[in-house]
């Protein structure tokens, strides 16, 4: 009996020790999708900014989207897939689109089916002038803009994507 409960406790040691190494990578595979799409992100409008400010007198983002995006090399290469036209997120069918603000002197990128539980880390990592998730707009500068993304991104709803949009303004 004593040798049975032996091999029992060692296999379910083993057993328990493969489940959380598999949760530990999981894990850090699910951190590095939103870790990913901040430094796309960041890459992004720094090389947007730098194209349309570069050397211009007329800084002005009208006219921007995804296919002069592209076509200007502002867009990281992760986030191609080679239509000419369309920028790709990390996670499953997540898609970004670049557009000017209504005056031109700024531009949105919108990410779309971005993970809920990826939401509100994601959208805390930049530093734009406006920040709107699930089409609640939230201003970075205010004292409660962490609890608004909190709120606004709620991962514990039954909608397992979110929408995020980053306004940044020059």
């Amino acid at each position: 009996m004593d040798l049975i409960v032996s091999i029992l406790s060692k296999y379910g040691l083993q057993a328990l020790a493969l489940v959380l190494v598999m949760g530990g990578v999981y894990e850090a595979f699910h951190k590095s999708n939103a870790q990913t799409a901040s430094s796309w992100e960041s890459e992004l409008v720094t090389n947007i900014d730098g194209f349309f400010q570069g050397g211009l007198t007329a800084r002005n983002f009208s006219g921007l989207n995804n296919s002069v995006a592209i076509k200007a090399s502002l867009v990281p290469k992760g986030m191609l897939n080679g239509d000419g036209s369309t920028i790709k997120g990390p996670w499953p069918n997540s898609y970004v689109t670049l557009s000017p603000t209504s005056n031109g002197m700024g531009f949105m990128a919108t990410w779309s089916a971005v993970s809920s539980d990826d939401c509100a880390t994601f959208a805390r990592s930049q530093s734009a002038n406006m920040v709107s998730v699930n089409g609640t707009t939230i201003d970075p500068t205010n004292n409660a803009a962490a609890a608004g993304i909190a709120m606004a991104c709620d991962a514990g709803t039954s909608s397992s994507t979110a929408t995020i949009a980053f306004e940044h303004d020059s």
